[in-house]
C-alpha cells in the first residue's frame, strides 16, 4: 500500500508447512514494475485449528417414547395393578461427515441424557441414527457452536 497498490488479502488457503498468517502467494510477481493503483492479491496461510465439542442426544425425544405397562393380577387383593414395562434397546449411531462413526452402542429407547465427545476441524456434518433410521441430521462449525443437541 506503500508504493501507491491496493491489496486485497484472502484467507481461503492452507499449508500445514508454513506458519499461520504469513503471505503463501501475491498475484503480482516479486520484483516486477507495475503501475501505480494496481491491484495486488495476496493469499494468507490460515490454519485451520480443531477444536472439541459435545453432542448431546435426549434418545426418548427422538424415539417418541411413551411409558408402557402392563397389567398384572395381584393374588392376595385379587385386584390387576399396572406394572411399567421395561425400555427396549435401541442402537444409537452418531457419524460424522458420513465418514467417521464417533459413537455405535445400544442404549434404552428412554434415555435422556446421551453425550459423545467431537473433536473437528470448521463445518461438520453430524448425523444420528437410531436402529438404523436417520433421526436427525444438522451442519455444524465447531469454531463458533461447542455442543449440538438432537432431541
Amino acid at each position: 500500500e506503500s508504493a501507491g497498490l491496493t491489496v486485497s488479502a484472502t484467507l481461503t488457503e492452507e499449508d500445514r508447512t508454513k506458519d499461520n498468517g504469513v503471505v503463501i502467494k501475491q498475484s503480482l510477481e516479486a520484483g516486477s514494475t507495475v503501475p501505480k493503483g494496481s491491484t495486488m492479491t495476496i493469499t494468507v496461510n490460515k490454519i485451520q485449528q480443531q477444536v472439541s465439542g459435545t453432542i448431546k442426544i435426549n434418545l426418548k425425544s427422538l424415539t417418541n417414547y411413551k411409558q408402557q405397562y402392563e397389567e398384572e393380577k395381584n393374588t392376595i387383593s385379587n385386584t390387576i395393578d399396572k406394572v411399567p414395562v421395561e425400555p427396549d434397546e435401541v442402537e444409537v449411531r452418531v457419524v460424522v461427515d458420513d465418514k467417521d462413526t464417533l459413537l455405535k452402542e445400544k442404549h434404552d429407547e428412554d434415555e435422556t441424557n446421551i453425550s459423545v465427545p467431537i473433536t473437528g476441524v470448521g463445518t461438520v456434518t453430524i448425523k444420528v441414527y437410531v436402529d438404523d433410521v436417520l433421526k436427525g441430521s444438522k451442519q455444524v462449525n465447531l469454531n463458533e457452536q461447542k455442543e449440538i443437541t438432537f432431541e
